[in-house]
């Protein structure tokens, strides 16, 4: 059967409004939204209520917000509680996404796209269940197939095998005392030495160059490859840290 339709999602409380904004009008300016759709859910009533009003207003279409409450509503940094708290709401709302639609690609609100990135998501999870961006530099030469991957800009393909893989990191949560991020890592490393050899779902991740993780983008100099398709703002701290990065390479509509 061939698929034809992504669902985007996105996650953001109150904290992350700029960032949210920036990639709505991103999605907006790319034509994504006008074969698939965006499905943004607001953590907390003013995120809900500003970004219900910001797609009016810029006649923005095809997107679908939704509520779940994380009980954070300022911005929070990485290895922090309150950050731990809103990322393990983020893999619940995923699988309970996953549950309802063939395809989705989970992305935070601090990934630019610089091209629609429809047609590299569907080669990639032709023949995988779930496909990610490598979180391990790989201007560091670090190992393509790292277990160290992304839950911020990934793509999951329904399967009962890529379900009960969702079902199994988020099972491993206790107390709030690891991130999402952490939580991903860890079952990998319990499981195998790289993503290939991952036995109970096939396990992949994008070129580290059209797909960019935040180390490889603004360190390791990734970003002046004229085919990448997305930069993430992570592997740093601090809200302006973020933002003025993304603004210093041409990431960021106001």
């Amino acid at each position: 059967m061939t698929i034809k339709n992504i669902t985007y999602l996105t996650t953001s409380n109150y904290g992350y409004i700029e960032f949210l904004k920036s990639l709505v009008l991103n999605f907006k300016n790319l034509k994504i939204l006008n074969e698939d759709r965006l499905i943004i859910y607001a953590m907390d009533d003013d995120t809900e209520e500003a970004i219900v009003s910001f797609a009016k207003i810029n006649d923005i279409n095809n997107i679908e917000v939704k509520r779940n409450d994380s009980g954070v509503k300022t911005f929070s940094n990485f290895g922090t509680y309150d950050f731990n708290r809103v990322t393990l709401k983020k893999l619940e709302i995923i699988l309970n996404e996953c549950i309802e639609n063939e395809i989705v690609h989970f992305v935070d609100a601090d990934v630019f796209f610089f091209r629609n990135p429809k047609s590299e998501i569907l080669k990639k999870i032709k023949d995988s269940d779930l496909c990610f961006q490598q979180d391990s530099p790989r201007s560091h030469n670090h190992d393509l197939y790292s277990n160290y991957v992304c839950t911020g800009n990934f793509t999951i393909k329904r399967s009962d095998k890529s379900l009960d893989f969702l079902r199994a990191v988020i099972s491993t949560n206790s107390f709030f005392s690891r991130n999402d991020q952490e939580l991903l890592y860890e079952y990998l490393n319990s499981k195998c030495k790289n993503i290939k050899e991952y036995e109970a779902c096939d396990l992949d991740v994008y070129d580290p160059v059209l797909f960019q993780n935040g180390f490889d983008t603004f360190q390791g100099g990734f970003y002046k490859h004229e085919d990448k398709i997305a930069v993430h703002a992570n592997h740093m701290e601090g809200k302006d840290t973020k933002m003025q990065s993304l603004k210093s390479i041409g990431a960021w509509i106001k």
